[in-house]
């Protein structure tokens, strides 16, 4: 199975969802778990043993891939 969980916030919103990308680790152990979040912000994540990868994206690809 593969999770992916985007989280297009600050640091706090991000810190508060990583507790989701934990749980569902814990309840899906053989899922592949990638988190998607600003570059700022991915660094923070980069090595918890529960995320199997962290995507970092800037605010300019966003807009670009979104049509903002």
């Amino acid at each position: 199975m593969k999770i992916l969980v985007v989280r297009f916030k600050q640091i706090g919103d991000a810190i508060l969802s990583s507790v989701i990308c934990k749980s569902l680790k814990e309840t899906y152990p053989d899922a592949k778990v990638d988190y998607v979040l600003y570059d700022h912000v991915a660094p923070l994540f980069e090595h918890q043993d529960y995320l199997n990868k962290v995507i970092s994206i800037s605010k300019d690809e966003q807009k670009i891939h979104l049509n903002i």
